[in-house]
This record gives structure tokens, C-alpha cells and sequence, in this order.
């Protein structure tokens, strides 16, 4: 949304997007695509303009070209891929460059506004099937297996911003992607193993920052399925097959500063519940504390210790 100061104000859409229009007594609301809300002061407000001629914009995956070097090492030309929290397809999107050299896929996401754009832009691709559904650990398994995804494929991305821990622990109970790229809660560092409970009315709320899942809680995951750490940057940690793997894996307190504490520190760690810097500073026992009392308004909601699940 642009405004002037002579009373013009101008929202830019881009098909299928909506804006909602509810006025009161003093402003004017607008809820953009059942997301952001703006309020407009009708007092010196003279002209709404609905803009749809701007190009969309286009935050592309920074892990495109890794993720090419590592299927070129791999030998794969085209495979399978599995996209958890797809968004658009486009944005973000870890496999949309799969997709433009010919790969099968199945791509989930549940945000409406969201999945009908994923519908638009991906009508030309009739290799990937596309589901509008909340995927759980409860529902995962027959999501795949109706798609027909084979039990070995090879690329699962997983976004969901909420319970990730355990829809990935019930997909490698009976799948095998050759390679993972999963989002976890990256300022919770190892030994602390930290994941959201299943909850079917789970709500991401990014001004507490209370999602996903730690890093060793994933590596204590990826080591029970013979997976090892491949990568990890901010919180994209990226997995591959033990059977695949080159060299030695790294010790994980080591794998965390190389991949993330030596990194510069992004503005919105400030939004935590916990001062994330006294935590990467802190003993074990002492940054375990912080974080629980950090997320203290999510008690049950969550586990959080420094020994295994």
C-alpha cells in the first residue's frame, strides 16, 4: 500500500490476490490477501487506486544452485520431489527450479490465498500434483501415498512453521528422500533438543517466534534414519542419506558455528521471547532455562530438554 500526502492512496494486487474494504467512523481497514490490515484515516482521504500493472516480485530460493551441484554430484538429471508448505511455488520455493527442468512432485499448502496462486502459476506443470490441506503427522503418510510417491524419492522440503518434528519423524518412518531441506528454530542451539507439539489448532504467532524444532533434535532424528548434516543456513538445515554422504559429518557444536554463529544476526531474533545472544552465551543447563522461560505462555505446547525426545 503507497499513500501521498494529497489524500491518494494506492494498493497494488497481483491476481489471485483480494483486499477487503471495511470503513468506521474515523478509518478505513484494509485486510490485503487475508493477511496484512492497514488502516487509512478517512480525514483527508480522496482516492483508492487498485493497482494490478506492477510485475509481480520474486524472492527466489537462495539455495538454488546448491541444491543443483548437489543432484548433479548425485547423477540426477530429473527425480521426485515431495514440497511441504509450498507457498506459492515460486517464493521461497526450494523446488521450483526442479520443477522448470521437467522433476515430478506433489507441492502442499493450506493457505488459501496462497494455494490459489500456487494453482495459477503451475497450471503448465502437469507432472506436479498440487493438494490445498493442513498436512499433520496424522495425515502425512496418506497425502504421499496418494499421490503416489514412491517410498525412496529423492528431495523433501518441509515449511510449515509449526510442528515439523513430527510430520518429518513420521515421513522417514516409512519414506526415503535422499536429500532433506527442513526449517528449524535456529537460535535454539544444541545440546538443546526443542520441538512443538502436535496441535491440531496450532497458530503461528511470529511475535513470540514459538515454532518448529531445534537443531539437535533434528540431528538426533536424522541419526536414528541414518541421515547425516549436510548444511544449515539460518534456518534452512539441509540433510542427505548416510549412503550418500562424502567425507566425515562434523561434530554438531562445531557444524552449528560454522553454519550459523559465525553468520551475521538477522534484526528479528529481537522478537524472541528470550534474549537470544545471553543464550548462545550461556551454559547448557542455563540457556535450557531461558528458553523455557521465554515460551512460558506455550507451557504443554512444547518439548524442550537437553536429553533426547
Amino acid at each position: 500500500m503507497i499513500s501521498d500526502e494529497f489524500g491518494n492512496v494506492r494498493i497494488l494486487l497481483h491476481p489471485p490476490e483480494i483486499a477487503v474494504l471495511t470503513p468506521d467512523a474515523d478509518f478505513l481497514y484494509v485486510v490485503h490477501n487475508n493477511t496484512n490490515q492497514y488502516g487509512i484515516p478517512l480525514q483527508g482521504l480522496k482516492r483508492i487506486c487498485f493497482d494490478t500493472s506492477q510485475p509481480r516480485q520474486v524472492q527466489l530460493s537462495p539455495h538454488r544452485e546448491r541444491l543443483s551441484h548437489i543432484f548433479s554430484d548425485l547423477g540426477l538429471q530429473k527425480g521426485v520431489f515431495v514440497d511441504i508448505g509450498a507457498y506459492d511455488g515460486v517464493n521461497h520455493s526450494h523446488t521450483r527450479a526442479l520443477v522448470e527442468k521437467g522433476w515430478q512432485g506433489l507441492m502442499l499448502e493450506y493457505e488459501p490465498f496462497r494455494f490459489a496462486t500456487l494453482a495459477e502459476l503451475y497450471r503448465l506443470f502437469p507432472q506436479i500434483t498440487l493438494t490445498r490441506c493442513k498436512v499433520t503427522p496424522h495425515n502425512v503418510l496418506a497425502l504421499l501415498e496418494a499421490a503416489d510417491i514412491p517410498i525412496q524419492f529423492d528431495f523433501l522440503s518441509l515449511d510449515i512453521d509449526s510442528y515439523d518434528y513430527f510430520v518429518l519423524e513420521q515421513i522417514l518412518s516409512k519414506h526415503r528422500p535422499t536429500v532433506i531441506c527442513t526449517e528449524i528454530n535456529e537460535v535454539i542451539p544444541p545440546p538443546i533438543r526443542f520441538a512443538v507439539k502436535y496441535n491440531p489448532h496450532f497458530e503461528l504467532d511470529l511475535s513470540q517466534r514459538f515454532y518448529g524444532m531445534s537443531l539437535a533434535a533434528v540431528a538426533d532424528l536424522a541419526k536414528r534414519h541414518g541421515y547425516a548434516l549436510m548444511h544449515m543456513y539460518y534456518m534452512d538445515l539441509f540433510l542427505i542419506d548416510l549412503n550418500f554422504l562424502e567425507g566425515e559429518e562434523e561434530d554438531l557444536p562445531g557444524f552449528y558455528r560454522q553454519h550459523f554463529l559465525d553468520l551475521p544476526r538477522p534484526s528479528y531474533y529481537h522478537n524472541y521471547p528470550f534474549d537470544t545472544e545471553a543464550v548462545f552465551r550461556a551454559e547448557p543447563d542455563a540457556a535450557l532455562a531461558l528458553i523455557q522461560a521465554g515460551y512460558a505462555a506455550f507451557e504443554g505446547q512444547f518439548l524442550c530438554s537437553l536429553s533426547p525426545f
